[in-house]
């Protein structure tokens, strides 16, 4: 099945069905960043069932990630127990129906979720950066530190990259695609002047400096945000009014320092949200999902980055009726409430 065609078939309005009219579905979900998480993933998932947050220690959102090599093997066993102990919470089977993570064998052991599976619970995992992540490292047990290390003992796999699907199936795992989504009530348009020409929120990698240094060079005002700049990093509320209060939400799609191998981001989804212009590299990802040149545009230069930032800001009425269309699209095809609506649909209720 073609990108454009999965696109279509995914998210519909008829994909997000009401599931469950006895009681919401029980739900442990396994984060690994909170401002990141919470930047709609949690909303959604809570609109729709009973969630519970994984933390690793009392007060610690999320499992634990290791910082090095040596740590891989302590931090897998802990991560593990840590599930045991949400698991044994209560007298029942498992407490929860599904347990729902962004994990890697690295971070969560093999052996906690096959538990979890035999006392009746279902394991979704929901992978981001399946396209340059999914085997990983060999680790100690002979298992892969990516997300092929956990296929065996999935119910379900998510992956936001539409050529991965076929991966897991090869190896027997249900999947389906998954792109990332945006909350309306978080990413959306605030009263108020437009304060700068572009914003940029991303971690300081690859050849993001390079796209950075050039919009400054060429008199654009950017506002630059996140790990390793100058600013430091923004809450999400934060970064939802920066969006808001530019004129250009800057995306920079690519992997690493490679300047043509991409992949989805979640700014793609909040920058169309945030009722702003959105402007990003052209990952052909991002061709079924929105109308190129329509409501959103993209580069596949840095060059050409610049020359469509500076054209569409002499041309403010044709950016602000694409980010328009972009506002109205997300809203009816691309919040988190519908991405769990339909990843709920794919399990059977226990």
């Amino acid at each position: 099945m073609s990108i454009q065609k999965l696109g279509q078939q995914l998210w519909s309005p008829c994909a997000t069905p009401e599931l469950f009219h006895d009681r919401k579905h029980k739900v442990l979900f396994i984060g690994t960043d909170l401002e990141q998480d919470r930047s709609g993933i949690i909303q959604g998932l809570s609109n729709i069932a009973d969630v519970t947050l994984f933390e690793q220690v009392d007060g610690h959102y999320g499992q634990r990630y290791p910082k090095s090599a040596n740590e891989i093997e302590a931090v897998r066993e802990h991560n593990g127990k840590r599930l045991m102990s949400y698991l044994n919470h209560s007298g029942q089977q498992t407490p929860f129906d599904t347990i729902i993570g962004q994990m890697w064998g690295f971070c969560m052991p093999w052996w906690a979720l096959a538990e979890a599976r035999d006392r009746g619970a279902a394991v979704v995992n929901i992978a981001m950066d399946d396209r340059h992540a999914f085997v990983g490292c060999k680790l100690a047990d002979n298992t892969y530190g990516g997300t092929l290390g956990l296929v065996p003992y999935l119910s379900l796999a998510c992956t936001d990259a539409p050529e991965c699907v076929k991966w897991y199936e090869i190896e027997g795992c249900k999947a389906v695609y998954f792109p990332e989504a945006s909350d309306p009530k978080i990413f959306h348009p605030f009263p108020g002047p437009k304060l700068y020409d572009a914003c940029f929120v991303g971690a300081n990698y690859g050849i993001r400096a390079k796209l950075v240094q050039a919009m400054e060079r060429s008199g654009i005002r950017l506002a630059v945000y996140g790990n390793g700049w100058p600013n430091g990093r923004i809450s999400t509320n934060e970064a939802a009014m920066l969006f808001a209060r530019s004129r250009i939400v800057l995306g920079c799609g690519t992997i690493g320092y490679c300047e043509d191998f991409p992949a989805l981001k979640l700014r793609d989804f909040d920058g169309a949200m945030s009722g702003s212009f959105y402007l990003t590299y052209d990952n052909p990802d991002l061709h079924p999902l929105f109308r190129i040149g329509e409501e959103i545009a993209t580069y596949d230069s840095i060059p050409k980055a610049v020359a469509s930032a500076k054209y569409f800001l002499n041309h403010p009425e044709k950016m602000e009726k694409m980010a328009t269309a972009a506002r109205q699209h997300a809203v009816a095809s691309h919040t988190w409430e519908q991405r769990f609506h339909f990843l709920l649909s794919q399990l059977t209720l226990r």
